[in-house]
């Protein structure tokens, strides 16, 4: 057993199930009869009752009064006062589940919403696990209870339902009114001392092969001497080999699974851009900084929209001289790594045609057209003419290919227009795409027509896949399987493609990163905007509207201007 996690997460060996048999499938719950191994050895029946998961909502209005329901609970003979709630329908979300509810029972939406915490209602012998949620900025609409619910709207002064607490004898009332309670109390003291101590969440990355993480211990002890509480969930540094005790060690607490860590934290700080099963979790308290690319994912940007949680994508933050401090050092050795690749997948074993990149004394070199003079591209440029290939570099911004020129005298640099893009790639046999327009999808730059024309075992390294691909024929791959072939040709597409050196791109990262993680701890989302204007140009959402203009093109979602959101005083 870990003693490190247990100490930290209460994670313990658990008992062993013998057996478990299922004796009642009904609407709401099923019931189960499980046989565990005790530790000493013996067995024991465990009587469990399955429950889906459900919602508890304190809808708060603008005279402090809350919305209560009356209803008959068959089980104990008798009308109840309660919290509006109801389950977690398949495929939904506790924050979606909540506006449902309150809509169906109530017959209110909120502008506002603010998760207070979770809870489980009897552990002894059911697992439902209850979230409580604040709704605030109330609006009428039609309700639409159950057909089965026969229920009455009440509206009650806060501070006398908390003066009585006894006229509420439900659970998941009472428990949602602590949580409310504590969040007022913390919420007034915050707003006195104009401050407040950040909890920064650190999850492990689920994306297939990708061993990044997003704080090392070193920025972890930056963190905690500020004042501020890292958790980080159980592994999360493993891949880059950074254990658990070195967070330990730096102040962190070592949460068990991405459920406590997202339940705890107020800025989750990540690598790559959120799975279905992550950004389920996230609530409008929470704080989101990563990479986001979310210009060809309208999916995701809606998930995100709906979930309210305020969204900074790293990639994005831009300072006023159009630099992208955040998205270089990965472009650095994205670019670097793309020719290394190509290099391996034109060999013959790897199905390619057979040709050393830098050639030898009597044969010619390997072709490379690089597109996008760029720090990717760049750099995918020096380690081409460092192993002696024909390089060629096309972009449209002349001022760019001038610098390149004269940083690597070798390559030879061509104003990008179509006739000349289908010119030579079509000729070439490593076609590396580096192109990047800030926010919005990538444009495609190579039809399929011109890969049609390249020759077979040429190969294709697209950077550019994680915003759309430059590539007509480019789709997303994954380390596991990092190619495909399409008319002949070889396309690499993987996404995450710093993921697989880790130790140099965790460090590269974390060191641009963690003066903005620090902003964003110390002042907030809101108070950080406000103060930075490289960081503001960051927020992609924020109150449930995209704010960023080329994702919101890219996404076919509205465009909120920041400061429609936020009155923004740049100091």
């Amino acid at each position: 057993m870990n003693d490190l996690v247990a100490g930290q997460g209460e994670v313990e060996d658990l008992p062993e199930v013998v057996s478990s048999r299922t004796i009642y499938r009904g609407r709401v719950v099923n019931m189960r009869v499980d046989e565990i191994a005790l530790p000493d050895g013996a067995t024991a029946v465990r009587e469990v009752v399955d429950h889906p998961g459900a919602v508890v909502i304190a809808a708060l209005d603008a005279d402090a009064s809350v919305y209560l329901v009356r209803q008959y609970r068959h089980p104990i003979g008798r009308h109840l006062l309660e919290f509006p709630a109801g389950g977690i329908e398949p495929g939904e979300g506790p924050l979606a589940a909540a506006k449902r509810e309150l809509r169906e029972e109530v017959g209110l939406q909120a502008r506002e919403w603010t998760e207070l915490g979770s809870f489980y209602s009897s552990p002894g012998f059911a697992n439902e696990h209850l979230h409580a949620f604040l709704a605030q900025g109330l609006e009428a609409v039609e309700s639409r209870p159950d057909d089965d619910e026969y229920l009455s709207v009440v509206r009650y002064p806060l501070a006398e339902l908390l003066a009585d607490l006894e006229m509420v004898p439900d659970a998941k009332t009472l428990a949602t009114l602590c949580h409310l309670r504590e969040t007022m109390s913390s919420h007034r003291e915050q707003t006195a001392s104009g401050a407040a101590e950040m909890r920064v969440g650190v999850p492990t990355e689920i994306r297939e092969e990708e061993y990044r993480v997003a704080l090392t211990p070193a920025g972890t002890k930056e963190l905690t001497s500020r004042g501020h509480e890292v958790l980080v969930q159980h592994g999360a540094g493993e891949g880059s080999f950074f254990p658990d005790e070195a967070y330990v060690a730096a102040g962190a607490r070592i949460v068990p699974d991405a459920e406590a860590l997202f339940a705890q934290a107020d800025l989750i700080v990540k690598v790559k851009e959120p799975l279905r099963e992550e950004y389920l979790r996230l609530t409008p308290r929470h704080v989101l900084f990563t990479y986001l690319h979310l210009a060809p994912d309208p999916e995701l940007t809606k998930a995100l929209v709906d979930g309210g949680a305020t969204c900074l994508a790293y990639e994005t933050v831009e300072t006023v001289e159009g630099r992208k401090p955040l998205l270089a050092p990965m472009s650095e050795i994205a670019g670097r790594l793309a020719t290394q690749v190509g290099a391996y997948f034109l060999e013959r074993m790897s199905g390619g045609k057979g040709k050393l990149l830098g050639g030898v004394t009597g044969v010619k070199a390997a072709s490379v057209v690089i597109l996008g003079a760029g720090i990717a591209g760049t750099n995918a440029a020096a380690i081409a003419v460092g192993m002696g290939a024909c390089t060629n570099v096309l972009d449209i911004d002349m001022d760019a290919l001038g610098v390149l020129r004269k940083q690597l005298p070798g390559v030879q640099t061509l104003h990008s227009d179509q006739l000349t893009i289908e010119e030579q790639v079509a000729k070439a046999d490593l076609v590396i795409g580096a192109i990047l327009v800030s926010g919005a999808r990538t444009p495609v730059l190579v039809t399929e027509d011109t890969v049609r024309a390249m020759q077979p075992g040429s190969v294709i390294v697209d950077l550019s896949v994680d915003q759309g691909g430059c590539v007509a024929t480019s789709r997303t791959t994954s380390h596991r399987e990092p190619t495909f072939v399409k008319h002949g040709v070889i396309h690499y597409c993987v996404d995450n493609m710093a993921g697989v050196v880790p130790i140099t791109s965790t460090l590269a990262l974390t060191n641009v990163t963690l003066p903005y993680i620090l902003e964003v701890a110390e002042k907030g989302a809101v108070g950080a905007a406000r103060s930075d204007p490289s960081l503001a140009r960051g927020v992609n959402v924020m109150e449930g509207k995209v704010t960023h203009r080329e994702v919101a093109e890219a996404t076919g979602n509205p465009y909120f201007p920041l400061e429609y959101v936020l009155p923004i005083e740049y100091t």
